[in-house]
């Protein structure tokens, strides 16, 4: 089976489905998972809030949540926030774009194991986002047009 992504990618932050699947292909394969059926969609804060108290025990929403089932092809969807990924953005100066570039480059590592459940997981995983942020920012806005 083919690694699948095209169909279920649906966002309106910004986020061109051209740009959402190479950086899918690039980041996955990097931590080699090659075979995997990706869906990226945008809730809005209650749905967030609802799926982040049943899976988490979190009250309140979230930017973003990423959910992940072993096996081949892996099967994961990351789920991004729309009101989160705006308030992040002011917050943390980004564009509604970078910020949900970002929260996506964020869910990507989440799905190649990277977490953050100590300072030190936090501090590699915030360094590899910026780092693939940055990237990925250069070659796209670079290349826009």
């Amino acid at each position: 089976m083919a690694s699948s992504i095209d169909r279920h990618i649906k966002l309106d932050l910004g986020l061109e489905s051209r740009l959402v699947r190479q950086v899918v292909k690039e980041i996955l394969a990097e931590y080699d998972i090659k075979k995997y059926d990706l869906a990226v969609e945008l809730l809005n804060d209650r749905e967030m809030a609802d799926l982040n108290q049943r899976f988490y025990g979190v009250m309140g929403s979230t930017d973003v949540l990423t959910f992940v089932l072993e096996g081949e092809p892996l099967e994961a969807e990351i789920l991004l926030c729309r009101e989160q990924v705006k308030l992040s953005a002011e917050f943390d100066n980004l564009t509604v774009r970078q910020e949900a570039l970002k929260l996506l480059i964020h869910g990507l590592l989440h799905i190649a194991g990277i977490h953050h459940h100590t300072a030190e997981e936090r501090g590699k995983n915030l360094a590899l986002t910026e780092q693939y942020l940055h990237k990925y920012l250069n070659r796209f806005d670079n290349n826009a047009g």
